[in-house]
Formats: structure tokens, sequence, C-alpha cells
């Protein structure tokens, strides 16, 4: 009993530290904190202490001098599922972890609200350390990148996930394909990482493994990274099945690409005066 009374309010206590995290997270939906380092912290128990933490979600039981029962230990999770990670050495289970149990997630490409992309009904608000929160969505409710929230699910906005459990998903490249300027590498040490392609009108290529450009809709758009007098642009097309594609044209002679009307324009002069435009 005394033990019970210890873990809920030390439960108590990480409830009221994760509101005070960040205002904007809806803690009533705040499920567990994702950015755990497995690894054993510890390999028994502080001497005069009878219980410790094997690691970051194991609780051990020692006798009196600190020696470890190797066949005590039992996960946190075991217990509460709500509470499944084990404190420093004290062999207390919480909702969160604490010091060198956190770690940068690997699911945060930097700071704000990103996708789980192992599960389309979870999404994951990533603070400037880089440490991952989960957020579930109702169960007819689907994580939508667009909106940066849980939407109702429907057959235009399908889930999505990718199973890295899977052998043939086994340090493979993946588009996110809701958002393809995010994507994932399904690593076999660490699991699931997701990244995200910098830059407007870019998405992941999984064939190439590069960011490269992507129609937005049909027109002529500015090439990256080309010079102010440079001729070529990007022309999209929509063409069969409603999909759009890509190819490089170049203005007439005598006139260069203007980025930021999109049209090819006579190249301005030092009298100046562009002398129009088509």
């Amino acid at each position: 009993m005394a033990i019970l009374y210890r873990l809920a309010t030390v439960g108590l206590f990480v409830l009221i530290s994760l509101i005070q995290i960040d205002a904007a997270i809806d803690v009533a939906k705040l499920r567990s904190i994702r950015s755990v380092n497995p690894l054993i912290a510890n390999s028994a128990c502080d001497t005069g202490k009878r219980f410790g933490c094997a690691d970051c979600s194991t609780v051990q039981v020692c006798q009196w001098d600190g020696t470890a029962i190797e066949t005590s230990r039992y996960r946190c999770d075991s217990l509460n599922s709500s509470q499944p990670f084990c404190n420093g050495n004290s062999g207390e289970c919480s909702a969160a972890p604490t010091g060198p149990c956190i770690k940068s997630s690997e699911l945060c490409p930097a700071e704000g609200i990103y996708p789980n992309p192992t599960n389309c009904h979870e999404y994951i608000y990533c603070d400037a350390a880089k440490n991952a929160y989960a957020i579930q969505c109702a169960s007819t409710d689907v994580y939508n990148h667009t909106e940066q929230d849980c939407v109702r699910s429907t057959s235009s906005n399908s889930c999505f996930a990718v199973n890295c459990a899977t052998a043939t998903s086994q340090n493979q490249w993946f588009s996110y394909t809701p958002t393809p300027k995010l994507y994932v590498f399904c690593s076999s040490t660490v699991g699931a990482m997701t990244f995200e392609c910098t830059g407007t009108n870019v998405a992941f290529n999984a064939k190439t493994k590069k960011c490269e450009f992507s129609c937005p809709k049909s027109g002529r758009f500015a090439i990256p990274g080309e010079p102010t007098t440079s001729k070529r642009y990007y022309q999209c097309t929509l063409g069969s099945n409603n999909v759009l594609t890509y190819a490089i044209q170049e203005c007439p002679n005598g006139l260069i690409f203007d980025t930021t009307t999109l049209k090819c324009i006579t190249a301005p002069s030092t009298g100046g005066g562009d002398g129009g435009d088509i």
C-alpha cells in the first residue's frame, strides 16, 4: 500500500510538471513521452535501497547491500500503462522520464508539430530541445499535417503509416505520402526517424533519396539556385490521371525568367524598364 501511495504521489507531481511545459499542449490528450533512452541506467540499487531502476522503464529489486536480484525486474508499464518510466534510481514509476532518460527524439526534425509516421492516429509535439510528446487522436480521427490536427477519418484522408517493424522496411527510406516534404528512414537499430526537406515546392524522392522540386500546380516556377539572369524555369503540366509533371524550359532569346512575376521578361538595362514580358 505504501508503494502504491508513493507511485500515485509521483504521478500527480509529474502531471503538474507536464502542464507547465507548454500551455499550448492539450494535456488531456498527452499520452506519453517518447524521448526515452532505452539503455541500462543502473545495474543495481543504491546501498541501503531495496528498489532501483534497471533501465528507464524497468524497476529493479535488490538486497540491502545493493545486490540486484535479476529475476525480480519488472516493467513499469506492466503495472500502469500511463506511468511507463522508472525515474533515476528510485524504483518509482511515473508518466515522464527524468535525467539521463530524456534525450532528443528521432521523430523530431525541428521544433513544432509532426505526424507519427508509424501511427496515423497520433501526432508528435516536438519542443525546442527536440523532446517528443505523443498526442492521441480520437478513434474516429486521423492526423492531418496540413491542418496540424486530428480530423475525421474519410476516404480522402485515409490512414498512412510506415511499418518499420517488417523485414522489408528495415533500413529503407519512405516519403510521407500525405506531405512528401517529410520523409522517414526505418532504422534497424533506432526505429523510425523523421526528416524534413527545406525550401518551397520540394518533396522527397525515395528512389534518389533526395529532396527534389515538386509541382504544386500547373504553371511556371523558379529553379532554386539559378542566377538572376537565368533563362531557365520549371514548367509544370497536369498530365494523364491528373498527375503533375515538370520539365526545365528556357525563355526565348533576349529574355530572362523573373522569379517574382514567374514570367519571361526583357533583362533590365541600366537605363531602367524591362521592355515587357511574356
